[in-house]
């Protein structure tokens, strides 16, 4: 997580600092979900371990593990949402 020059917080703990003020930065709001999308998020969140990025074998291997089945566009929306992740993770 980023941290500007002589800060012991992250740029995000700044902006959630900023917050309590009453202030809510811009930064910190997100885009909705989009419908139907739900499932891939709450998917995200059973495959990810750890902060390293998402790999095609892991995802693979919980797939064969867990017996669940997915297309190729939800192999690919999860690695498009890992990407997104652990790169907002190395920004803060």
């Amino acid at each position: 997580m980023r941290r500007p020059a002589g800060s012991q917080q992250t740029v995000r703990q700044q902006l959630e600092a900023v917050a309590k003020t009453g202030f809510r930065p811009p930064e910190l709001d997100t885009p909705p979900m989009p419908a139907g999308m739900e499932y891939l998020w709450q998917l995200y969140f059973q495959i990810k371990r750890g902060i390293e990025p998402l790999t095609y074998q892991e995802l693979s291997s919980w797939c064969a593990l867990t017996g669940q089945m997915l297309d190729p566009p939800e192999v690919e929306a999860i690695m498009k949402i890992d990407s997104i992740v652990t790169r907002s993770m190395h920004n803060d």
